[in-house]
């Protein structure tokens, strides 16, 4: 039987994040449900805080593979196009608090 112990629910973030333990068959690619959490000791906001961090990193990521369409030497069409995308993708932590609940908006085209 494995055995983990928390140090200031720094281990929070491994399981939440994945990809250094398994556990049981319920909590699969390190995507550890939020009671089984809450049930070994993590506080509902640090949950809520990975939680968001990882949505903001991914966000900001699909931020910055966007970058270019805002340059100064960009096509006003092109900068136009992908400006709603990128709002979009700027409010999505008012939508949402987990990145694996997320929908994300869609690239145009």
């Amino acid at each position: 039987m494995e055995e983990y112990v928390e140090v200031e629910n720094l281990w929070v973030g491994v399981f939440v994040n994945g990809d250094v333990w398994s556990h049981t068959e319920n909590i699969m690619m390190g995507m550890a449900p939020r009671d089984y959490l809450e049930a070994h000791g993590c506080l509902s906001e640090d949950i809520n805080a990975v939680l968001l961090e990882e949505l903001r990193t991914e966000r900001n990521k699909l931020l910055a593979e966007t970058d270019w369409t805002q340059n100064n030497d960009v096509p006003e069409t092109t900068t136009l196009k992908w400006q709603e995308y990128r709002q979009s993708l700027r409010d999505i932590t008012e939508q949402y608090a987990s990145v694996y609940d997320v929908v994300w908006p869609e690239k145009p085209v």
